[in-house]
Order: structure tokens, then sequence, then C-alpha cells
């Protein structure tokens, strides 16, 4: 069995349509904007690829769910009043699972700096020597 090779596409996701998705075009500017800077992080440490859009949509999701759960919160207070008791408001639940969820997101792709190191490394350019260099030496 053979495979032929098929030319497209620079390697990066393709960016989902956050129409579809969110119906506030707020949330949709705002999902746009996550997108690109998340592709935008990953190519510059070299670890972005198709096979990563996924999982970069799931994590804009749970920031943009993050997002909208925090304003409830922020508008109706971390407890309210139910039937005359004392209750954890429901959206508080969601910015919790959210955060959870950004949080191992954002490692499994190597985003924030701690875990980089760990999905790929990144090269480093290496300075280029000049003529200059022979002449400078550290005194002794």
């Amino acid at each position: 069995m053979t495979f032929e090779t098929i030319d497209g596409g620079l390697g990066l996701p393709e960016q989902p349509d956050w129409q579809l998705l969110f119906s506030d075009a707020g949330e949709c500017g705002a999902a746009a904007g996550h997108w690109s800077n998340i592709v935008n992080a990953m190519r510059s440490a070299e670890t972005l690829s198709v096979a990563n859009g996924h999982a970069i949509k799931r994590l804009i999701i749970a920031q943009i769910v993050f997002d909208r759960a925090c304003a409830a919160v922020a508008r109706d207070g971390a407890v309210r009043r139910v039937k005359g008791v004392d209750r954890r408001n429901p959206q508080w639940m969601l910015v919790k699972q959210s955060a959870e969820m950004c949080a191992s997101i954002e490692a499994d792709l190597g985003l924030p700096p701690a875990r980089r190191a760990r999905v790929g490394r990144v090269p480093r350019k290496q300075r280029q020597r000049t003529a200059a260099d022979g002449y400078l030496r550290p005194v002794k």
C-alpha cells in the first residue's frame, strides 16, 4: 500500500467560524483575538501543527465560558439567596471548572513557560562569530 503526499496549507490549523459557536459579536471578536494570540505563541515556540486545531478551539471555548461566567458572578455575586437560603451561585462552579479546563489544555499545548520545555525544545539561534571576536579576549 502506498500513500501520496498532498501539498497544501502552511501547517496551520484553520480558524473556526466563531459565529457558528457564539451569538454575541463581542465574544466572536474575543475568540478571534484569543486564536491569533495562541497561534502566534505556538508558532514562535515551534509547537504549532494542524493537529492542535481542536485543542486550541476547546481552549478558546473554555476561555469564553470563563469570561461569561465571571461576568455573571460579578453581576449577581458569588452567593445568592434562593428560597430564603444562601446558596453558592451556579456560575461560580462554571468559573472554577472552566479555569481548570483552561489550565489543563494550556499545559497540554505547552503555552505556560514552565511547561514549554516538556512539550518541545525551542531551538536557540547561536551567535555568529565575527572577526572582532578573535581580538577581544577576557583579561586574566
